[in-house]
């Protein structure tokens, strides 16, 4: 990157988190999206575990395919090793000065006793850093919930359900 790029760039440094998953691609895009609302660098990561090397070719195709993906979007690609995937991707933002992260969520671990999903432990081990969560829709299975009305009283703030000021009780005596 020559010089011009570099002052061209704010401070803000946004990591996506690489993965063979087919959803994948929609991290990378709104990574890519947030590097360019807040003219800043994108960073791509892969945690590459131990049990990488047994993984099914077909994804490491995908993997390879959202490299090149995130790359050809002006991500630079940073690859570390571990066993634990979200202690790696929270050491590698502490180094680099990262700013937000841009990360999926899937309902994988959903459900299972004792289990916190990847991005629970992330927001744990790094709460200073801005989360961004890109829903994972691969599979179909996605049901919004539904918005339940609720009745405020007139005399409430409708935003937090607290007494207008304005609005106080005119037969409330004084303290």
């Amino acid at each position: 990157m020559s010089a011009w790029d570099e002052r061209r760039f704010n401070k803000e440094r946004i990591l996506i988190c690489l993965s063979s998953s087919p959803s994948n691609e929609k991290v990378i895009r709104a990574g890519e999206r947030l590097a360019e609302a807040f003219q800043g660098r994108l960073i791509a990561l892969f945690v590459e575990t131990p049990d990488y090397p047994a993984t099914e070719e077909r994804d490491k195709a995908r993997l390879r395919t959202n490299m090149a993906l995130a790359e050809s979007l002006g991500g630079k690609i940073e690859t570390v090793a571990g066993d634990d995937v979200p202690y790696q991707i929270a050491e590698y933002a502490r180094q680099a000065s990262v700013t937000k992260i841009v990360l999926g969520r899937s309902n994988a671990s959903a459900g299972l006793p004792g289990r916190r999903s990847l991005v629970d432990r992330v927001v744990e081990l790094i709460p200073e850093l801005d989360l961004y969560i890109i829903p994972d829709r691969a599979d179909g299975v996605y049901a919004p919930h539904r918005v339940r009305r609720v009745e405020l009283h007139p005399d409430t703030t409708p935003s937090v359900g607290i007494p207008h000021p304005m609005m106080r009780n005119r037969n409330a005596r004084p303290p």
